[in-house]
């Protein structure tokens, strides 16, 4: 799904600000200020703002481990799959009810 937040990147060498892009079960895409290194373990912390009067804003953390890179545009995929897919449906499901409040009220 695409989803464009704001991402902190935490590294072995520090904290790197990012964009996600996109984001599914398995993996996401997002893009770095820096580059990121192929296998470098990175944790992921999304920003998420509230939804109007239903959801109030939150972070998501994620550990995952960059498998691929093409410039700053960086794809990953969770440490820990099986642990994180309910709470990666449970934001999907967030940002789809965010995307229906907002085609109402917009």
């Amino acid at each position: 799904m695409p989803l464009h937040r704001p991402v902190q990147v935490t590294t072995a060498s520090g904290v790197v600000i990012a964009e996600l892009i996109d984001i599914g079960e398995d993996g996401l895409r997002l893009r770095s200020a820096r580059p990121l290194d192929v296998d470098e373990e990175v944790r992921l912390h999304v920003f998420l703002p509230a939804v109007a009067g239903t959801l109030a804003a939150r972070r998501c953390d994620f550990d995952a481990r960059v498998v691929w890179r093409a410039g700053l545009v960086v794809g990953l995929l969770y440490a820990d799959p099986t642990r994180t897919r309910p709470r990666i449906r449970k934001l999907l499901q967030r940002e789809s009810t965010s995307r229906a409040v907002s085609s109402r009220t917009g």
